[in-house]
């Protein structure tokens, strides 16, 4: 498969998002695991992409070279799209990621501050 249809960084991988999970309270080693898994599933998904791009593009060229006609405009519109949809599945990984980190933290936090109530409750004080 070539990939003479695709643009450079057409379809670019997310930042690792260790420093916002971090940054929600997550610990580092977490969020780093964390941040790997999302990088995998988006390597996955932008390798799908640019693939399914691909041979789109070389059925466009195939019908409409038999046509006469260009397909430039139509692989631009395709890519347009596909971008698109791309961008959008990570733009909700990540919103995913976060809540759940958040949540993770919030347990986190209720449980400690359950704990330290329940000691407070058994002090001979």
């Amino acid at each position: 498969m070539t990939l003479a249809f695709l643009p450079k960084n057409a379809f670019p991988l997310p930042s690792p998002l260790t420093p916002i999970l971090v940054a929600l309270g997550l610990d580092g080693e977490a969020a780093g695991t964390v941040s790997k898994v999302y990088l995998s599933a988006a390597l996955a998904l932008k390798e799908k992409w640019e693939a399914e791009y691909v041979n789109a593009c070389h059925a466009l060229v195939a019908a409409s070279d038999d046509r006469g006609y260009s397909s430039k405009e139509l692989r631009a519109k395709l890519l347009t799209v596909s971008v698109t949809r791309y961008s959008t599945a990570l733009s909700t990984w990540m919103k995913e990621v976060i809540q759940k980190a958040e949540a993770s933290v919030l347990k986190k936090k209720r449980k400690s501050t359950s704990k330290h109530k329940v000691g407070l409750r058994h002090s001979p004080h």
